[in-house]
């Protein structure tokens, strides 16, 4: 079949976006090729494409095991064989997943760097026909990146396995430096290099200074019909806030990495099919989702670099259509900022003392650790050795990023339980202690083992999920449980799992962090001074600004951003304002209906119409029309 039938068939698309055709051709030729293509771009049909043309199987190389679960899924419900290999997988040995891969007759299987370092894998793998070698996030390679990654500096050894084999790299989000860094470290030869602008014509960026960020939530839903998406810092921020807003009758729920996976399917599906309108998510949502309809990108939170502003608004408008990002600011937010990134930075004691306290914690004698498992309470952890949560947490990361250990931190919180009283005494309980009684029933129900005084390890996001109260009130009821000697807690929630990746050797184990720790801060820091600025500046067009991070050129203002340079260019937008008011004060009338009566292309008039409604001079009304308010 041909490029164009394939993607009919698999994708029901008709046409290729800008630049996908020329990289595919450009692999399939046998070429190294580096793309640059933004958010929404289409990076992923790049390497999925040409493995149906290529005979043998491609091999995909991605930071996050979400992202390649995403992809995997993907694929397999389009009928094309996928699989991942990752680090630390329990479900299967490494063997059993290389049998399927080498016999399983896939076509794409995804795999993270630090994978390729491992002896076992890559003996087993050089036996693979494999027809192309795809590094996605490829931004990743580089520490002037926005999420380095040591394990990507290595990939390019892989290629002497497979002499003649062309390497494809993407990202969405690279400066000229970095830019720069992934072909030397790549070891790209006569790359073919494609490079779509970063500019997204349809996106409005506005930067609020406002201290009710609920209020001005409010206003841009109410004037933005559309899907959304308002992302915040933390879960517990998504939760509160979609709760607030469904109290104010807003269509909203949350979406983070700590929600079991069918609640996952069930919300991404009310919000995908349009029955949900507003998604609050922590950063990560988006990442491979395919929606092109999202109307409005919303941030709580400062974001912490420019590359993440940039990929996170990137999820609006990728149907082309005129879409509206906004930056909610107050007063305190750089401050915040500043403390939650910077300060909380761990210098070389920092994580020496980390490093030594954990193996201790652990139990993890000199020269043992590697390839084994290790779980923790997390607050434990720190009040144990009265460390800092957000240092801690940052040098876990470090051990993480740095291939000392494999870090998945869960929201599952697993707490193990036994009861120390017999029936009578249980069922006597429940008479005189109305309180605790439906956490008591619930384990009467569940767990036949619960009056056997046996170790129980029960599920407190599931509780929480079936008896509908927070995880501050069952904490405090199994507290008192205990106080009243009805069960015994025998340990706290284990939220922590670490996968050691390297033996315990204290002078040598920490020597690749401790020689540039002071280099990667001084890089960290910079980039969270540049997101400040660039929210600061009020001044310079947004959407220059950004281009000019990313080594594009534009000198005239957007005309449709907050900043001031871009409020000047009024005049032409108060006439179309003007225009558009005096046609509405006859009847109603629609979008459409006004395009023709107005001498002004559909971006502007698009703009004008959303400006109108900020400023509460106009609604729309159920059947789309827009009217004047009184």
């Amino acid at each position: 079949m041909t490029k164009e039938e394939l993607l009919k068939k698999y994708w029901n698309y008709d046409h290729f976006k800008p630049h996908q055709e020329s990289i595919i051709t450009s692999v399939i030729q046998g070429n190294d090729t580096l793309a640059l293509l933004p958010t929404g771009g289409g990076k992923s049909l790049c390497y999925q494409l040409p493995a149906l043309l290529l005979e043998g199987v491609t091999l995909i190389i991605s930071p996050l095991i979400a992202l390649m679960e995403d992809q995997v899924q993907q694929l397999n419900s389009k009928g094309i064989k996928a699989m991942y290999i990752a680090s630390g997988k329990k479900s299967q040995s490494l063997s059993k997943q290389l049998d399927n891969c080498i016999y399983g007759n896939f076509k794409c299987v995804y795999v993270s760097p630090e994978r390729l370092q491992n002896e076992e894998f890559i003996e087993r793998i050089k036996t693979v026909n494999i027809n192309l070698i795809a590094v996605d996030e490829a931004h990743c390679i580089s520490e002037w990146g926005h999420d380095f990654r040591p394990a990507y500096r290595k990939i390019n050894h892989i290629r002497s396995y497979f002499p003649g084999v062309p390497l494809l790299a993407l990202t969405a989000s690279a400066t000229p430096k970095v830019v720069a860094d992934i072909q030397e470290n790549l070891a790209l030869k006569e790359t073919q290099f494609f490079k779509a602008s970063f500019e997204r014509k349809n996106l409005n960026y506005q930067i609020i200074h406002t201290e009710d960020k609920i209020g001005a939530i409010e206003k841009i839903l109410k004037n933005n019909d559309g899907t959304s998406i308002i992302y915040c810092r933390t879960r517990n921020e998504t939760e509160q806030l979609s709760a607030l807003l469904q109290q104010k009758k807003i269509a909203a729920s949350f979406f983070h990495g700590g929600m079991e996976t069918p609640d996952k399917k069930e919300r991404l599906n009310a919000w995908q099919t349009g029955k949900t309108k507003v998604m609050i998510a922590t950063t990560a949502f988006g990442m491979g989702i395919d929606k092109a309809d999202v109307r409005t990108v919303i941030h709580l939170s400062m974001p912490e670099s420019l590359e993440s502003y940039y990929q996170e608004t990137g999820r609006a408008g990728r149907d082309g259509l005129t879409s509206t990002v906004s930056l909610l600011v107050q007063e305190g937010d750089f401050q915040q900022l500043r403390h939650q990134f910077i300060r909380s930075l761990p210098d070389k004691k920092a994580i020496k003392k980390c490093y030594k306290h954990l193996c201790n914690y652990l139990q993890i004698a000199y020269g043992e650790g590697k390839d084994q498992f290790f779980h923790f309470n997390f607050k434990h952890f720190c009040n144990a050795y009265e460390l800092s949560p957000k240092k801690t947490l940052n040098c876990l990361n470090i051990f993480d990023r740095e291939g000392i250990f494999r870090l998945h931190l869960s929201l599952k919180k697993e707490i193990k339980i036994s009861s120390t009283a017999s029936r009578e005494v249980v069922l006597n309980y429940l008479e005189i202690n109305r309180a605790e009684n439906d956490i008591l029933h619930y384990f009467l129900r569940n767990y036949q083992d619960f009056l056997q005084q046996n170790s129980l390890r029960i599920d407190l996001q599931k509780i929480k999920k079936n008896l509908k109260q927070s995880e501050e009130v069952l904490l405090d009821k199994l507290n008192k449980l205990q106080e009243n000697n009805i069960i015994k807690i025998e340990n706290n929630a284990q939220d922590v799992q670490l996968f050691g990746l390297v033996p315990r050797e204290d002078q040598y184990s920490l020597n690749s962090i401790l020689s540039k720790v002071k280099e990667i801060n001084a890089i960290k820091t910079d980039k969270i001074e540049q997101i400040i600025s660039f929210t600061k500046d009020e001044k310079q067009c947004k959407r220059n600004v950004l281009l000019r991070y990313f080594g594009e050129i534009k000198k005239q203002p957007c005309g449709k951003c907050s900043a001031k340079e871009c409020q000047q260019q009024r005049p032409k937008a108060l006439n179309l304002e003007a225009n558009i008011l005096s046609h509405l004060k006859d009847a109603p009338k629609t979008a459409h209906e006004l395009k023709k009566l107005v001498a002004f292309d559909q971006d502007d008039l698009t703009a004008a119409l959303y400006r109108l409604q900020e400023m509460n001079k106009i609604k729309r009304l159920d059947n789309q029309a827009f009217t004047i308010i009184n």
